[in-house]
C-alpha cells in the first residue's frame, strides 16, 4: 500500500510550499546540515563523513539516493534504516494535512527524512543532492556546509549541454552564508563560477587540495579536509 502511494506521486512542490510544511510541523532543525553535490562522488563522500562522525559518537542522519536493495536505505540514523511504520505513518499524515498539495516521490522522501531527523534530535544530517539544484527539494533547506565533489556533463537534457551550464545549476547550492568546500580536481574556470556565487552570497569557499591518483583518493581527501576543518577530526 505504501509503495502504491509513492509510485502514484508525480508532482513537485515549490519552495513556498516547503516552507509552509516546515512551519506547520514546527520543525526546528537543531542539527548541523551537510549538503553534498556534484556529478560523481556524492555517495562516497556522504558515507565516509557519516561513518567518521558516528565513530566520534555523533548521532548522524543520512539521506541518500538512489537505493540498492530497499527504499528504506535512503534514510538512516547511525546506519539504521528508517522503519516502515515511521515512514507510512508520516506519509499518511502529510497527505492528510496537505490534501491539496501535489507531492512528488522525492518530496515525500525528503520530508520524511526531515521529520525523523528532527524528532530524534540528531547532531548532524548529511544530504546527498538530487539532479537539479535550482529546483531540488534538498536545496530548499538552508545547509550549514556544502561539499562540491566534481562537475562533468551529465543529465544534459535536465541541466544543460555544457559543463558551464551544469556548474551554474550546481552553484544554486551556494547560499545563505554556508561554508563551501570544493575539490581542486575541478577545472579552474568552473571553480571561478563557484567563487563568484560565494562572493555574492557572503560564503566562505575553501578549495581543497586532493590526492588525484584515483576518484577514491580525491573523495577521501575532500572528506578528510572537511572533517578536520569543521569537526577537528584528523585521520
Amino acid at each position: 500500500h505504501l509503495l502504491d502511494i509513492l509510485y502514484s506521486l508525480e508532482g513537485k512542490i515549490n519552495k513556498t510550499q516547503f516552507r509552509k510544511i516546515v512551519k506547520f510541523y514546527n520543525w526546528q532543525f537543531q542539527f548541523k546540515s551537510i549538503h553534498i553535490v556534484g556529478t560523481n562522488g556524492k555517495g562516497s563522500n556522504a558515507k565516509y563523513i557519516n561513518d567518521e562522525l558516528i565513530a566520534q559518537s555523533y548521532t548522524v542522519g543520512l539521506y541518500t539516493t538512489p537505493h540498492i536493495y530497499s527504499m528504506y536505505e535512503r534514510i538512516k540514523i547511525n546506519n539504521k534504516d528508517i522503519d516502515f511504520e515511521i515512514m507510512a505513518k508520516f506519509i499518511s499524515k502529510l497527505k492528510s494535512d496537505f490534501i491539496d498539495v501535489n507531492f512528488g516521490w522525492f518530496d515525500v522522501f525528503f520530508l520524511t527524512a526531515l521529520h525523523w531527523f528532527n524528532s530524534q534530535k540528531i547532531d548532524v544530517a548529511i544530504f546527498e543532492a538530487g539532479n537539479r539544484e535550482k529546483k531540488d527539494i534538498v536545496n530548499y533547506l538552508d545547509h550549514n556546509y556544502l561539499l562540491i565533489t566534481s562537475i562533468a556533463v551529465d543529465h544534459e537534457k535536465i541541466l544543460g549541454d555544457s559543463i558551464e551550464k551544469i556548474a551554474i545549476d550546481k552553484s544554486y547550492s551556494i547560499k545563505n552564508h554556508n561554508q563551501v568546500f570544493v575539490s581542486d580536481s575541478i577545472d579552474k574556470k568552473i571553480v571561478n563560477i563557484f567563487k563568484e556565487k560565494a562572493n555574492k552570497e557572503n560564503c566562505i569557499l575553501s578549495i581543497i587540495k586532493t590526492n588525484q591518483s584515483t576518484y577514491e583518493t580525491i573523495n577521501q581527501s575532500l572528506s578528510k579536509a572537511f572533517l578536520k576543518q569543521v569537526f577537528c577530526i584528523d585521520k
